[in-house]
């Protein structure tokens, strides 16, 4: 039985890129291990990789959908002007903020703050020295 290949193709289904989808398949052998003695019926481990596997893509695409918000809501912060009220520019900034610590991993919350902060975490809701995205 070649399992892995398996549940890299079922990741594949959801996320549609092979990477990913690799990554995906990893992490849900890894929970599945973490998780091995809680498993009452061993002879059903393979469709307790399956539902793990079909959990861990969904928490993805949530997490897809969470970034975008993330970056829709950056772009109205790079947006606002120099001139507006400091109070505007923080409240922009507090939003995008909270987008990011509701993502499911602290892995995905620091690679989002470095792709978008990166240069502005230093000025916070001040001007940016970081050119857009």
């Amino acid at each position: 039985m070649e399992t892995y290949p398996d549940v890299v193709r079922y990741c594949h289904h959801f996320v549609r890129e092979a990477d990913e989808a690799a990554d995906l398949a990893q992490e849900a052998f890894s929970r599945l291990y973490a998780s091995f003695h809680s498993i009452h019926d061993p002879a059903r481990l393979r469709s307790y990789l399956f539902s793990t596997a079909r959990n861990v893509c969904i928490s993805r695409l949530r997490a897809r959908q969470k970034e975008r918000s993330v970056g829709e809501e950056y772009e109205r912060f790079r947006a606002l002007d120099p001139g507006d009220p400091p109070w505007l520019r923080e409240q922009q900034y507090r939003i995008v903020e909270a987008l990011i610590e509701e993502l499911p991993s602290e892995r995905e919350r620091e690679l989002v703050k470095l792709y978008y902060f990166e240069g502005e975490l230093t000025t916070r809701a001040g001007s940016s020295s970081r050119t857009a995205p």
